[in-house]
């Protein structure tokens, strides 16, 4: 691997023998030791970062405008990664709600934290690919490497100079960026639709009284659910909110995330949210749900996978408007036939679980489209029946 010991692009790139990628690509390599600064503010010991000349397949050198987006970067890479750190801790919250938090190691998410240099801690990146189209005399340019809250697809930047134009996947970094460079989208809530924090909307939102009894229940909700950053908007931000103001934001909140919070227990007062729609106790280590969440008319979707059930408890059989149920990665080894209550049943998964037959209330789920149910202890003539009696759905997996 050829690293660089000055700043003498045009020696490297007259040699007989370039470097060049998949894409027959002109390739070259920046090193730390000729990066001021450079290794104080990175995670690696041994920082090697590939740059790839885009658009160099057909020449000896790279252009002249990469040249000096190159010569750029290495002189001001400590400011341009400081850009990257304050725009992922300036949107934590959209992206906390994007990938979950990062409370403990065990199921990844985006981590918790308290200043913006300490996302260096998170992640790395291995590749610059320098763009070809002149911009002024310069170029467009992105990172790309991993980062701790999608190992799937990476971490991936576009820029212009010290200015970022995307922040994502990989591909974010790796491909060209066709937005307005004056004025890009960057916020991850217009990225990827994921919706306005609700305390962003609060004075539009409406009140209903409550009782003494319910007003109490609903505040002692608020504080669990702000003590374990479930609140999209209340997770960075501390608001001083009225106490009418707290039962109005929970009135109208209408989905929660609370995965891998470390929770072995729900809250009854959960069935004060009227309101709610979407509810995720995934990775958890619940194994009861408290039969007055019954009272939940609006619930469509409903994940409670990866914790500790040994059965479906009844009551989930009385929310007969979901659409979306994940009991998924839990001890179960029977369904029961009240399955056949949720008529509205769109997508059922129960994979890595114990069960060995399905009730025949299942079958009669016309709604039902999508079934997952792999890894359990179906003997191979109850799989083929089960398969045969759900030929007319558009998944299903044993």
């Amino acid at each position: 691997m050829i690293t660089f010991d000055d700043d003498d692009l045009d020696d490297f790139f007259n040699e007989d023998e370039q470097e060049r990628d998949d894409d027959d690509n002109l390739v070259t390599y920046i090193h730390e030791s000729i990066l001021p600064n450079f290794e104080e503010e990175s995670t690696s010991d041994d920082t090697i970062l590939e740059v790839i000349f885009d658009g160099t397949d057909d020449e000896d050198k790279p252009f002249d405008f990469q040249e000096k987006t190159l010569e750029y970067i290495r002189e001001n890479l400590a400011s341009i990664l400081n850009t990257i750190y304050e725009f992922a801790y300036k949107e934590r919250e959209p992206l906390e709600e994007l990938y979950g938090s990062s409370d403990n190691d065990m199921y990844g998410g985006f981590p918790l934290l308290s200043s913006p240099k300490e996302v260096r801690e998170y992640i790395s990146f291995d590749t610059i690919l320098i763009d070809d189209e002149d911009i002024d005399g310069f170029t467009t340019f992105g990172f790309t490497g991993s980062c701790d809250w999608d190992h799937e697809h990476g971490l991936g930047i576009k820029m212009y100079k010290n200015k970022i134009l995307n922040f994502g996947g990989w591909d974010d970094g790796r491909y060209a960026f066709h937005g307005d460079i004056e004025n890009p989208k960057l916020s991850m809530i217009e990225k990827y639709m994921i919706g306005t924090p609700i305390t962003h909307i609060l004075d539009t939102l409406s009140y209903e009284s409550v009782s003494k009894t319910e007003e109490k229940g609903l505040l002692d909700l608020f504080d669990f659910l702000v003590g374990h950053r479930a609140i999209y908007g209340l997770r960075s931000t501390n608001l001083n909110l009225s106490d009418t103001d707290k039962i109005k934001l929970l009135q109208n909140i209408k989905s929660l995330s609370l995965r891998n919070k470390g929770i072995k227990k729900i809250p009854k007062n959960f069935s004060l949210l009227k309101n709610i729609e979407r509810l995720d106790f995934s990775f958890n280590k619940i194994s009861k749900i408290p039969t007055a969440m019954n009272k939940l008319k609006k619930l469509v979707s409903l994940d409670i996978s990866f914790n500790k059930f040994k059965e479906i408890p009844e009551v989930v059989f009385e929310l007969d408007t979901l659409e979306y149920l994940d009991f998924s990665k839990n001890k179960i080894k029977k369904i029961p036939k009240g399955i056949g209550n949720l008529k509205t049943l769109v997508y059922l998964t129960v994979g890595d679980n114990k069960i060995k037959k399905f009730p025949k209330s299942l079958f009669q789920i016309k709604t039902l489209e999508q079934l997952y149910a792999t890894d359990n202890s179906f003997s191979e003539t109850a799989q083929k029946s089960i398969e045969k009696k759900f030929e007319h759905i558009s998944v299903c997996y044993l």
